[in-house]
């Protein structure tokens, strides 16, 4: 991939959609020798949140640890099953702020406070 400059790319945008589209290709920007002395691949982290919860017996696992028993909503993950690692447990306190069905849960989880009454999700 040839080596773009940060002001061709941002030249190119015109708007919210264009520079997502350009996003994949931020990798231009690193230099050769980072990219030879990278050794492993980059670690991930993704998050899913049910605005109106789940139920437990079929998504969170009741062994943990190396034998993790994969539930029913988990199967389709068990070939990765070694690379992952299941967080439950959450709960999103409000505070006492307004509770805004299906935001509030996700918006406290990402932020690791309760959402405000002018609360915006994009």
């Amino acid at each position: 991939m040839s080596a773009l400059s940060r002001r061709t790319l941002l030249r190119g945008a015109l708007g919210g959609a264009t520079v997502a589209l350009g996003l994949p290709f931020l990798e231009a920007f690193v230099g050769r020798g980072a990219r030879a002395a990278e050794s492993v691949h980059p670690l991930r982290f993704g998050t899913w949140s049910w605005g109106c919860g789940v139920n437990p017996a079929r998504w969170v696992p009741q062994r943990t640890g190396v034998g993790v028993d994969f539930p029913v909503e988990l199967q389709a993950l068990v070939p990765w099953k070694d690379r992952l690692t299941v967080l439950s447990g959450f709960d999103a306190r409000l505070d006492g702020q307004p509770n805004f069905p299906h935001h509030s849960g996700v918006a406290a989880l990402r932020a690791g406070i309760a959402p405000e009454a002018d609360l915006r999700i994009p």
